[in-house]
């Protein structure tokens, strides 16, 4: 007597299905993941190295956190900000997927932050008056402060000490740039000398006095 099996069309393809899917036949507990975060000295300048170890040696990587990526081929994942992230490697033969958590990218980058003092002139036509940058927060060093556009006088003077003397009255746009490409932009007005005497006469002892319109 023979005996015949009829497979229906679901079952056959669940067989098939654990037969030949990789990721079901390979054993993924081999495979391990370790990073190397470093720091985000500017704003998103942190990267991680990572290494996949005992799969088949083709590996796809991601990360997720403050910035999020995309699968990539690269184990240098590059343009982080400080932050903590979970690392993900995916073996593209095998389909076996490890994720390596709490990797602390460091850094304490904030955007540069001053205020400007002035001083005005204090003769008719001295050009005496001053400009000092003060109260500098965040930001990275070297800094370097410069007069810009549409200022009365000194337009592309810049300095290391946020420091401008021997300005003519009106106002002034002083730039902040730092090494990280950081930049911000600040306004004062220097008031010109304004009134003067124009003449004196010792037996009244009245003066005569003139004052600009403000």
């Amino acid at each position: 007597m023979k005996t015949i099996f009829k497979i229906l069309p679901a079952a056959l393809t669940l067989a098939m299905a654990v037969c030949f899917n990789p990721a079901r036949s390979q054993d993924c507990s081999t495979l391990a993941v370790s990073s190397v975060p470093n720091e985000s000295r500017c704003m998103s300048t942190g990267y991680i190295t990572v290494t996949a170890t005992g799969g088949s040696g083709s590996y796809n990587y991601k990360v997720t956190g403050p910035v999020n990526t995309s699968y990539t081929s690269s184990n240098l994942i590059t343009g982080l900000s400080a932050g903590n992230y979970t690392v993900t490697v995916k073996d593209i033969v095998t389909g076996c997927v490890r994720d390596q958590f709490n990797v602390i990218v460091t850094g304490t980058y904030t955007d540069p932050r001053f205020s400007l003092l002035k001083t005005d002139e204090t003769c008719l036509g001295a050009s005496n008056g001053t400009v000092t940058v003060t109260g500098l927060t965040g930001g990275r060093a070297p800094f370097v402060y410069t007069i810009i556009s549409p200022s009365p006088m000194g337009v592309g003077t810049s300095n290391s000490t946020g420091v401008f003397t021997g300005l003519i009255g009106g106002e002034y746009a002083i730039q902040l740039r730092d090494s990280c490409g950081g930049i911000q932009t600040r306004r004062v007005t220097v008031n010109a000398y304004d009134w003067w005497i124009d003449a004196f006469t010792p037996s009244a002892r009245i003066a005569s006095v003139s004052r600009t319109a403000p």
